[in-house]
């Protein structure tokens, strides 16, 4: 499942793709831009020639200074194809700074793999959580999502992703903060195969507008091949209090690293959320 979009003004189109970085069966492949105010760039990750997604990650710089603050993140990291991450990021505040925007593709050789997708709507000022189930033996290795771009233009959600995260042996799911008044479609996506992961998880908090981390690490056993972030509270109507993910990826092949700030801090309230990494057995 593809979800066609326009092309957006306000955006500075630069592209530099990365080259990727190679560990036996198992390579991490790199994309970046930079974002300008309010603007949105989009481009597509693709494994090489042998390899199949098992993850996505991303990592936005943020501005924390007033007067000169930015919001960018990530509203669309879809495995378009088995082997071909769709990216977009976005800049949501609109003010007088940008920054930089990366994506990151996990992909892993000779993988038999699916991806499963699950489409929904958010209505206005609400929370809500979307599902994509893995279909027969297959278990749900990774995950991704699909929402519309952050902002205040035509088109655009003033939104928030708040998870994506393996919510079941053979489910992925999306928690998605509607800050609009209008319904946001958003697409839940699963990279199914028949490999077995664990889950490991690091917590944190965010108190104000810096950056806190958290780190999720697989034992020496295994190896991190996916990961994800929880930054949900409750399903229900919204609340300001939530962490504003600005990073989730790998940062060994054991570690999964996930940065939030809270943008909104409501008399010094606590943002707690979850790094999560998924791990496979070494051959």
């Amino acid at each position: 499942m593809r979800t066609k979009w326009e092309p957006m003004l306000g955006a500075l189109v630069c592209i530099v793709l990365v080259g990727g970085v190679a560990s036996g069966k198992t390579r991490t492949e790199q994309g970046s831009e930079r974002v300008s105010s309010g603007g949105h760039v989009e481009f597509s990750i693709p494994c090489k020639s042998g390899f199949r997604l098992t993850g996505v990650g991303f990592a936005a710089e943020i501005s924390t200074v007033p007067p000169r603050r930015s919001q960018i993140g990530a509203s669309r990291l879809e495995p378009e194809t088995r082997s071909s991450l769709a990216v977009r990021g976005s800049e949501a505040l609109g003010l007088d700074k940008g920054g930089s925007f990366e994506a990151y593709a996990y992909c892993k050789r000779d993988l038999r793999s699916k991806v499963a997708g699950s489409s929904g709507s958010v209505p206005g000022g609400e929370v809500a959580t979307l599902e994509a189930r893995c279909s027969g033996k297959r278990n749900a290795i990774g995950g991704g999502f699909s929402a519309p771009p952050a902002g205040a233009g035509l088109g655009e959600i003033d939104g928030r992703l708040l998870a994506s995260r393996r919510s079941g042996k053979r489910s992925w799911s999306v928690s998605y903060a509607n800050l609009d008044t209008d319904p946001a479609a958003v697409t839940t996506f699963a990279i199914c195969a028949r490999l077995g992961v664990r889950q490991v998880a690091g917590r944190g908090v965010a108190t104000d507008f810096d950056n806190r981390s958290a780190d999720a690490k697989c034992s020496k056993r295994r190896k991190l091949i996916s990961g994800g972030f929880d930054a949900l509270v409750d399903d229900g109507p919204v609340s300001t209090d939530f962490a504003l993910i600005t990073r989730a990826s790998a940062q060994t092949a054991r570690k999964w690293t996930t940065l939030a700030a809270n943008y909104e801090p409501q008399l010094g309230a606590r943002a707690p959320f979850k790094s999560l990494g998924y791990c496979a057995r070494r051959p």
